[in-house]
């Protein structure tokens, strides 16, 4: 197997662990334009220091919410990272 393909196969892998660490929440906002899905999303972020030291402890958080606007879904997403020591 070539050297491209072992890394590809390798990524592959580390997003379906993602997937099943991951942790989400729903919550339902009643807002004054109507109601509102806030889905919180967190999975590990697999960061590496340049000599691939794992930085444990660090989580990517993906926030989106959803609404209806004119009988139209809209939604607004935004990502960070979150340490917590443990």
């Amino acid at each position: 197997m070539q050297q491209g393909n072992k890394n590809k196969v390798r990524n592959s892998k580390s997003k379906i662990r993602n997937v099943y660490r991951a942790f989400a929440k729903e919550f339902k906002i009643k807002s004054g334009y109507g109601m509102v899905k806030l889905i919180q999303k967190s999975v590990p972020a697999d960061l590496t220091e340049p000599d691939n030291t794992l930085l444990s402890g660090i989580n990517l958080v993906t926030l989106t919410a959803q609404w209806q606007h004119a009988a139209l879904p809209r939604s607004k997403q935004i990502q960070f990272y979150v340490y917590r020591p443990g």
